[in-house]
């Protein structure tokens, strides 16, 4: 999905005139201005400046507006910037319009995703395709939940991208160590980091078996070794 634009393929606006289909509160036509703005060119020299969003501020209804219309459009203006569970936007919006229109958020949200606006399954695969390379399973599995992403598709989703969960850990330990631990001590710190990042004990436990503890030259266990 264009981060900078709707995909206009994914929804048919009523056109000029013709009445909102069955189930449908109000006509989508104005779907078509709800695209964000385009990025101007960048210019030798020049930041690249993103343009305001028109829809940023309006969280509260306008003149001539009912305040499913504006859900629908505070929707819209969030799912056009990035991937949504459906939990997730449906929190963002109730923290909008108040709880007394937990009902009309929900019709709200059948809408957009009847049209393919809104995916639990794309915001799962877009969440692990930017997260996998920096965090472990375990991790991910708790920043889903915490999103309201019903378990079994977490566990579907996991299972998918598990076969290079050590390949993942190990890249992780070499950027931010790149060196085998000089002591026990060091060898406990390293593996506290890659639990914070959310991988499994085995995973941790094979990562750094594959780095031994190296004693600096003159300890007194490297002493011992040589008498």
């Amino acid at each position: 999905m264009n981060r900078g634009r709707l995909d206009q393929r994914k929804f048919k606006p009523t056109a000029a005139g013709e009445s909102p289909g069955p189930g449908d509160p109000f006509s989508l036509s104005e779907f078509s201005c709800l695209s964000r703005p385009s990025e101007p060119p960048a210019e030798a020299g020049d930041a690249l400046v993103r343009a305001p969003d028109p829809l940023a501020a309006q969280d509260t209804p306008a003149a001539g507006q009912g305040p499913e219309r504006v859900l629908l459009r505070n929707a819209v203006a969030l799912l056009a910037r990035r991937e949504f569970g459906r939990t997730e936007l449906a929190r963002r919006l109730l923290r909008q319009a108040g709880e007394d229109q937990a009902r009309a958020v929900e019709r709200v949200l059948d809408l957009v995703q009847s049209k393919g606006l809104l995916s639990e399954e794309r915001f799962i695969s877009e969440f692990l395709r930017a997260r996998a390379a920096r965090f472990g399973s375990v991790r991910l599995r708790h920043e889903l939940l915490r999103r309201g992403v019903d378990e079994q598709r977490i566990d579907a989703a996991l299972r998918a991208c598990a076969s290079d969960e050590f390949e993942r850990a190990q890249a992780i330990w070499r950027r931010r160590f790149d060196a085998v631990a000089r002591s026990e001590r060091e060898r406990a710190r390293q593996s506290r980091f890659l639990a914070a990042r959310g991988f499994t004990h085995d995973v941790i436990r094979r990562v750094l078996a594959a780095y031994p503890v190296s004693e600096p030259a003159g300890s007194a266990s490297a002493v011992a070794g040589d008498e």
